[in-house]
């Protein structure tokens, strides 16, 4: 069974007005919320992330120079006030937030808008905005216009929010440690004020797309910045032919797309899931039967990637499709079944002693039983290249170590060679290459 965006109105002419005004009603309910969401994009609205500078309580209809269509005009001429067509998304739809700290903040920055997190703690009423607050704030994209500092070694704003939530702590302490100095001016600083030291950012790595995303989705029910899919999008095309959205009656067809829900059933054979995949284009059914949901059952989970080899026939109850898995893979058994290797690009100032060192808790040793196959192996060869402005020098690694080609091991590797190469090198660090 496929399911497609709900178009609640049908009107072209839909107001930002008034989708605000739906959407600040149901601020309570996330599933509304993403309804209403997909819903205001499909009629041709424009909906902004929350701004703590900008941002209100409710969701709020503005006026944005740059998504507006031009006024409309009559017969006569006469042009008449355009449609809004823009809607700030509300900050009291952030999970973990609250009228009462809203307000708050809204209060606060009468004063004059926030200048950074720093600015932020000192100005507001720390017992009604927490520190819980705060971080549901900062994590649903709140503060990407105030990060300023925080976001200079970054290409996007919204890669600094790990930074601030590793200075939250830095901020916070300044503004406790600022509140009691208030009253303890001695007589020798009448005269003249000392010179104040400004907080520093604690700097962290940017969170990976995925993080970033889910922790959108935690906090406000739904991803802005992106689809969980476009994680692996690039990756997943190499093995993966056509979008859900082109899925059609056939055998044996290759699959993929994040887990948005699931539900068991138990049939005749065993438990079974019913687990709803979508990668963007569509969304897409999936009946998992026991054979094939009991043993991938540990990460089966809502958001996780699904590489599933399905059956699609007609559905003659629904009158839509029926899609049966016959298998299942997660992302590191479609690494391990379709690529070729795990390559690094290394600098050239690079230490590869110290290199080995520092990898050789990802590397796994071969043994020839698991080198027969890609069904089999537990690992990828692991290739690597010195890169330089001429050209590039291939590094040999023993034919026997493997590297286990999870996220968290690709992560730390892009880490420990992005923090020597810099987060802004045009050429990735960390590459999972096909054939």
């Amino acid at each position: 069974m496929r399911y497609w965006p709900i178009k609640l109105l049908g009107s072209r002419r839909t107001t930002a007005e008034f989708m605000a005004a739906n959407l600040s009603l149901s601020m309570d309910d996330t599933d509304k919320i993403k309804i209403l969401y997909d819903d205001s994009l499909h009629q041709g609205l424009n909906i902004l992330p929350p701004d703590i500078n900008t941002g209100m309580y409710e969701f709020t209809p503005i006026n944005d120079e740059k998504s507006a269509p031009e006024k409309p005009t009559d017969t006569d001429g006469v042009q008449h006030r355009s449609l809004l067509r823009t809607i700030r998304y509300g900050l009291g739809a952030v999970r973990g937030t609250g009228e009462g700290a809203i307000q708050i903040i809204v209060e606060a920055r009468k004063a004059g808008p926030f200048k950074d997190l720093f600015d932020f703690c000192s100005r507001v009423d720390r017992r009604q905005v927490n520190r819980r607050a705060i971080e549901a704030l900062i994590r649903a994209g709140a503060f990407d216009s105030i990060a300023g500092e925080a976001a200079k070694t970054y290409a996007y704003p919204f890669d600094a929010r790990a930074t601030l939530l590793a200075s939250l702590s830095r901020a916070i302490e300044a503004a406790e440690q600022a509140e009691a100095s208030v009253h303890q001016v001695s007589l020798f600083d009448l005269g003249e004020e000392s010179e104040k030291h400004a907080p520093e950012y604690v700097r962290e790595n940017a969170f990976s797309e995925k993080k970033r995303l889910q922790d959108e989705k935690a906090a406000l029910g739904l991803c802005l910045t992106g689809h969980l899919f476009d994680a692996y999008r690039p990756e997943v095309n190499h093995f993966i032919r056509q979008p859900l959205v082109k899925v059609t009656e056939g055998k044996d067809q290759l699959v993929a797309g994040i887990i948005t829900s699931s539900r068991m059933l138990m049939g005749q054979r065993g438990r079974m899931m019913i687990a709803t995949i979508d990668d963007g284009t569509a969304a897409l059914e999936l009946t998992l039967y026991s054979e094939v949901y009991e043993p991938n059952r540990s990460w089966l989970k809502e958001d996780e990637l699904l590489i599933a080899k399905v059956n699609v026939s007609p559905d003659k109850f629904s009158g839509g499709l029926r899609v049966v898995a016959e298998s299942v893979m997660d992302i590191v058994g479609a690494r391990l079944r379709f690529a070729r290797n795990v390559h690094l690009n290394l600098d050239t100032g690079i230490d590869l002693k110290v290199l080995r060192a520092q990898i050789n808790p990802f590397l796994i040793q071969s043994s020839h039983a698991n080198t027969q196959s890609n069904i089999t192996k537990k690992g990828l060869p692991l290739t690597a290249a010195v890169v330089a402005k001429g050209g590039a020098c291939l590094v040999q690694f023993p034919d026997d170590i493997l590297l286990y080609p999870d996220d968290n091991c690709l992560r730390n590797l892009y880490q420990i060679l992005g923090s020597k190469s810099g987060f802004n090198s045009p050429i990735s660090p960390v590459e999972i290459q096909y054939a």
